[in-house]
């Protein structure tokens, strides 16, 4: 996976997420909303445990295995993932057709 120049890790609060749509790792400087939703990525990310990129990727690798995009995924962890954006899509008081 090659990291594009928006990938650098900013100073400040970092919350770094994986996109299974983008299939890279996403790093939000302060732009989540109250219920986690980011406001640069409206996609199907999840949140990363760490402080670091390489934290983050590891924690990606324990806890979704090696697939970058959605349809990579064991069926046991798309379910995981639609668990995870339904929950915060229910949070946020959004509704979709």
């Amino acid at each position: 996976m090659s990291l594009s120049r928006n990938d650098t890790a900013s100073s400040g609060s970092v919350t770094f997420g994986w996109c299974f749509d983008h299939g890279r790792l996403h790093r939000f400087a302060e732009n989540l909303d109250e219920v986690g939703k980011s406001k640069q990525c409206s996609a199907a990310w999840v949140p990363l445990v760490g402080s670091t990129e390489e934290e983050a990727l590891e924690y990606k690798q324990l806890a979704w295995g090696p697939a970058q995009f959605f349809h990579q995924l064991t069926l046991d962890r798309q379910g995981g993932l639609i668990g995870i954006l339904e929950k915060r899509r229910n949070q946020s008081g959004a509704h979709f057709s």
